[in-house]
């Protein structure tokens, strides 16, 4: 799989998420840890996030959604700073990003194919016989005969897995964050490495993050860049 896709030749994707120079901190043991992660991810590009601690997991998907702002320096989305935008703008922003995983939240009094659809529903004008169609679409590539339809407390672990990451990719995002994608379920993966490459054709950008990453460079599994962010804190690029 390629990691980037390029148009024109010599054009340089826009920047989606930039947190180059932000500097977070998180309370570990009750002493203050500094995360900077020098992370700069362009539009049709993958990259992948090896994270050492679990805790950091979902720091590295609040940081690049705007959900933890940094202590210091700037974190951005799209060229738009995550700092003093209302209410209003940052659920814009955060409408052209989608969040699945092993870890992702539900809504317990709506069930699963309506969560899938809510924020398509909430901030699109696409008629609900669309999105179903979206949704079943993307459920057959992840593996799913259909779209589940049961409450969420009814739905087995791998199938909401999955739900979640359909979820993740309905509309057209310009970034999907992907956290411990397929950590139980390994026959998930060469489904949503294709249904990667159909994304980043699009011109969305994905960041896998895990506490392990697939092996790259075997034709299947590529990235533009790998990083590992270490207990310590520091976040280092990978060869």
């Amino acid at each position: 799989m390629g990691g980037a896709l390029m148009g024109a030749v010599g054009y340089e994707q826009p920047v989606i998420v930039d947190l180059d120079d932000a500097v977070y901190r998180i309370d570990v043991g009750g002493s203050q840890l500094s995360i900077r992660m020098p992370l700069k991810v362009r539009a049709a590009e993958l990259v992948c996030i090896q994270v050492d601690r679990s805790r950091m997991m979902a720091l590295v998907g609040d940081a690049c959604s705007g959900m933890m702002l940094p202590d210091k320096g700037n974190a951005k989305f799209g060229g738009r700073d995550w700092s003093g935008q209302d209410p209003r703008s940052l659920a814009a922003m955060r409408s052209l990003i989608g969040r699945g995983g092993e870890q992702a939240a539900w809504l317990p009094f709506l069930s699963v194919a309506e969560n899938v659809m809510l924020a398509q529903m909430h901030h699109t004008h696409r008629v609900v016989d669309e999105l179903v169609e979206q949704a079943a679409s993307l459920a057959r590539e992840l593996g799913l005969p259909g779209l589940p339809t049961d409450m969420p407390d009814q739905v087995g672990r791998n199938d909401l897995s999955r739900a979640a990451i359909i979820r993740a990719f309905m509309g057209r995002p310009k970034l999907v964050l992907l956290e411990q994608p397929g950590a139980r379920d390994p026959e998930l993966i060469p489904l949503l490495v294709n249904r990667i490459l159909v994304a980043q054709s699009q011109g969305t950008a994905v960041v896998w993050i895990g506490d392990k990453i697939p092996l790259s460079g075997s034709g299947v599994f590529d990235s533009s860049s790998r990083y590992r962010l270490r207990a310590s804190g520091v976040m280092e690029a990978l060869a």
